[in-house]
């Protein structure tokens, strides 16, 4: 039987997330033709992020605090980066140790959808 480290454990933690994640934005009505779609080995390295579709890059974090969701900023500017690089949005969605999640996402984006959708 294998043991499971904490490296192990917290990988498992990390595809759980990226899979309800993914999942939950492909159960969106009109995401037909452009599915989102979890990188192989993403987080092993920051590359590609953890979820992509042809319009978003999208990162996905478990933090074991339930106080906060920090958003440290070299992980945010790293994200914005790859997403220029792609001329993609990018979104930074964070878990905390009880489960909440939260989606960061820049602010003239967010006040563009909420136009878009009024």
């Amino acid at each position: 039987m294998k043991k499971m480290t904490k490296n192990t454990n917290s990988r498992a933690v990390g595809d759980k997330l990226e899979k309800y994640v993914t999942s939950s934005l492909n159960a969106i009505d009109h995401i037909d033709q452009d599915k989102f779609k979890q990188t192989p080995g993403s987080g092993s390295v920051f590359s590609d992020g953890d979820i992509t579709n042809p319009y978003w890059v999208i990162e996905c974090k478990v933090r074991n605090t339930q106080k906060s969701f920090g958003a440290p900023g070299s992980d945010i500017k790293r994200l914005r980066d790859l997403a220029n690089m792609h001329g993609r949005e990018w979104a930074y969605i964070v878990q905390n140790s009880e489960g909440k999640r939260v989606a960061v996402i820049d602010f003239e984006l967010f006040v563009e959808l909420l136009t878009s959708t009024s």
